[in-house]
């Protein structure tokens, strides 16, 4: 097994070999002095999404006394990643409902949740999966859908460069999977919430 203790020096000094790679080696001073430190920093930001851990978070949460049974959706939710593919931007939003059980959670936790996922090195469906798994798992919901439209730049930047396409991802479980009428809802949602 190879090992992964890869340091900071490593990390940066990677950053400068790729910058001298892609300038044919006329970088100026300033870009090979300053460049691998900001680099690094900015994927400290970038990638944060790997050093948290949501056991801790989801320890609070607030009892469904009063029986809530129809659908908490949250539209719009932004979505910064990075497509693991070509280390290139998806940008795009997600929206997210579930149908609470014995549980509810504070609306900023399912933001943490989207934020965390996206916060990696990542592919859309995956993303949305890993979002859906992460929310049946801690908030055991009768029902969870999840539905992100993002665009990726290594469609419009490179390859095909097809500027104005979309990727759409939709998954469903428990009550949105098996009751349509639920499921139609949670789409004329998002149909509304479009326009």
């Amino acid at each position: 097994m190879v090992s992964m203790n890869v340091t900071e020096k490593d990390a940066k000094d990677a950053v400068l070999t790729l910058i001298k790679y892609i300038s044919k080696n006329t970088a100026n001073a300033e870009v090979l002095r300053n460049t691998p430190s900001r680099v690094i920093d900015s994927f400290s930001e970038l990638f944060s999404g790997y050093s948290i851990s949501f056991d801790d978070e989801f320890d609070k949460h607030f009892e469904n006394n009063f029986q809530y049974q129809n659908i908490v959706m949250l539209d719009s939710i932004v979505i910064s990643s990075t497509c693991e593919h070509h280390l290139l931007p998806i940008r795009g939003f997600a929206n997210i409902a579930y149908i609470p059980n014995e549980r509810i959670i504070g609306l900023s936790k399912i933001c943490r949740i989207v934020e965390a996922v996206s916060r990696k090195l990542q592919l859309q469906e995956r993303m949305t999966q890993e979002i859906l798994n992460i929310m049946e798992k801690y908030i055991k919901p009768k029902g969870c859908a999840v539905h992100i439209i993002a665009s990726h730049d290594c469609m419009s930047l490179r390859g095909i460069k097809k500027e104005n396409s979309k990727t759409t991802t939709i998954l469903f479980s428990g009550e949105f999977e098996t009751n349509l009428q639920k499921r139609n809802e949670f789409l004329q949602m998002i149909k509304n919430n479009q326009k």
